[in-house]
């Protein structure tokens, strides 16, 4: 709620489980993916609008200690972040980048030990 003037936003959330440990894994934002054991075969979410990924907000069952956090548009990392997290406890990543309607929206995170499930939440606003 709020008198805001007419900004719009979308949130695309997205899960998966990690049970690699120090590699890049996909979370799938919006779609349906599966875990061959090597590697997460995920689905991206569609970017609506023109716009900015003003944040991504993480957060993992179990994980703790360094974790990198990546954005990536149209499969090309276009922003990462590394972060201490803690488990169960959600932290917001502000990145800042643009997008344009239709890209291809993926975030991935790599963390020292296993995160088990995660969840993260990017927030685009529309330009």
């Amino acid at each position: 709620g709020g008198g805001g003037g007419g900004d719009s936003y979308v949130q695309m959330n997205g899960g998966a489980n990690n049970t690699n440990n120090g590699v890049n894994r996909y979370i799938p934002l919006g779609g349906n993916y599966f875990d061959t054991g090597s590697i997460l075969v995920y689905t991206e979410g569609l970017c609506p609008f023109d716009g900015v990924v003003e944040s991504v907000t993480v957060r993992t069952a179990n994980a703790s200690g360094s974790t990198a956090t990546k954005l990536w548009v149209n499969g090309s990392e276009v922003n990462t972040s590394t972060d201490t997290i803690s488990a169960a406890t959600p932290i917001t990543i502000n990145f800042g980048d643009s997008v344009s309607v239709g890209d291809k929206i993926a975030v991935s995170m790599n963390t020292a030990n296993s995160a088990g499930d995660t969840h993260v939440t990017v927030l685009i606003k529309k330009s």
